[in-house]
């Protein structure tokens, strides 16, 4: 069990004060308060595709644009499912038990981290094919944020703090290196620069969490510790892995089997993933306010979230499908152009993915139905999977990404119906569920 804090510590005190007033922030106010962070990260983004592509060339960005996917598989082991379960768990853990419970996560990762660098800097260079520099800083750089904690201030509902110590040295980094990459030519000079914002951000939010464990408390790493911990996590990693590794492979195997398209499907993948990266604080915002005002409001709250993401879903696919060509040809100087054939079923997709993270994250694993979450992402890949394969094998790009529509249907019908018979049952828990902490 997790051991009490000082309450007496200054900072232990500043996160309670802000925690306590947070439920009374305004609805719109506190979505667009974690939407700083993110638009911050989404205007880098955008910016870092025309640099990149005019320093380095656009097949060394679409190479860079492959680690980078094949890091979001990688990533998923080093977070294990911290990323789904750590803002219900923060927010339903004391004050006192939470620095431990990052304390102990950031233990668990550290020690993934360890063990999958190598694996990824391997697969990096088949994939790349034989490109050390990019392989290996590639996998240092684009692995570190899965060692992160944002999740942790997502459950705390401390979006100032989530982009002062996390979105800030992340960004500062991404930019200085695109300034390097400017100046030299150099893809190196990028990734080791990036590495290093990113490194920082680690290192800030460790420095603020721990500073309110009691004076002289220091951790003993223990093996023994960590796998009992991860144990803890499985159905969440379960879930995420397999997710991930679904959600990477149309890009891998457009990489294997049709290297000639990667740069075309890269960028096409980009504006589908800034998509994503724009739903993030919605979902956020949503995954502690459906809890917020006790079980009697979660069912009613659980079904006014799904409609917001599928709402979002809606526009946000729309302007994917809309406006993908010309965002392309504008971001790569002409170099790469996305067709409409091509943006359309993944405006499709996007609207599912967009009501299925919403009635996943926000409603199933709140309601303590993390294994159906896990379940609806092993059906995405058994169905999108092979489609996939099939249409990267018979080199249509088109048919790659409505095979990624069809599989995101899936997933989605799958967790309303579950979340729909939950709430009917009445499965709701009487409080948020206390984390396990070993």
């Amino acid at each position: 069990m997790a051991r009490p804090a000082s309450a007496a510590d200054p900072i232990a005190l500043r996160d309670d004060d802000t925690a306590d007033r947070h439920p009374t922030i305004p609805f719109i106010q506190r979505i667009l308060s974690f939407s700083a962070t993110v638009g911050l990260v989404a205007v880098v983004g955008v910016l870092a595709i025309p640099v990149l592509i005019a320093s380095v060339g656009a097949e060394v960005w679409a190479q860079l644009t492959v680690i980078q996917v094949l890091a979001g598989v990688f990533g998923v082991i080093v977070a294990f499912g911290w990323g789904a379960t750590g803002p219900s768990m923060i927010a339903g853990a004391t004050r006192e038990q939470r620095p431990y419970i990052f304390r102990e996560s950031l233990s668990a990762r550290l020690t993934l981290y360890a063990v999958a660098a190598p694996t990824m800097i391997v697969i990096s260079l088949l994939l790349t094919r034989g490109d050390v520099p990019l392989s290996v800083l590639g996998t240092i750089a684009y692995l570190l944020p899965y060692v992160a904690s944002p999740w942790y201030f997502v459950g705390q509902a401390q979006p100032g703090r989530l982009f002062v110590l996390n979105t800030i040295p992340a960004v500062v980094g991404t930019l200085v290196g695109l300034l390097a990459t400017w100046l030299t030519s150099s893809i190196t000079a990028f990734l080791l620069i990036q590495a290093l914002g990113y490194l920082v951000a680690i290192l800030l939010e460790r420095r603020h969490i721990l500073a309110t464990l009691p004076p002289g408390e220091h951790a003993r790493y223990s093996l023994r510790a960590v796998l009992a911990l991860l144990g803890t996590q499985r159905h969440a990693v379960t879930g995420s892995l397999v997710s991930s590794l679904y959600v990477s492979l149309p890009l891998v195997t457009v990489q294997a089997l049709i290297p000639a398209q990667v740069p075309v499907y890269a960028m096409a993948d980009r504006l589908f993933k800034f998509g994503s990266l724009a739903l993030a604080p919605v979902q956020q915002f949503l995954q502690g306010w459906v809890p917020e005002d006790g079980p009697a409001h979660i069912a009613r709250r659980c079904v006014r979230a799904v409609v917001i993401g599928l709402a979002f879903g809606f526009v946000g696919g729309s302007l994917i499908a809309g406006f993908s060509p010309l965002a392309s040809a504008l971001l790569s100087g002409g170099a790469v152009l996305v067709p409409l054939s091509l943006s359309i079923p993944l405006g499709i997709a996007f609207l599912f993915v967009s009501g299925s993270a919403i009635a996943g994250y926000a409603c199933l694993i709140l309601l303590g139905q993390v294994r159906h979450v896990a379940i609806a992402s092993i059906m995405a890949a058994a169905v999108g999977a092979p489609l996939i394969l099939i249409s990267a094998s018979l080199h249509s790009l088109e048919l790659i990404a409505w095979s990624v529509a069809l599989s995101e249907f899936v997933v989605t019908i799958y967790q309303l119906v579950i979340l729909r018979l939950t709430l009917r049952r009445g499965e709701i828990p009487p409080a948020a569920p206390e984390p396990e902490v070993a």
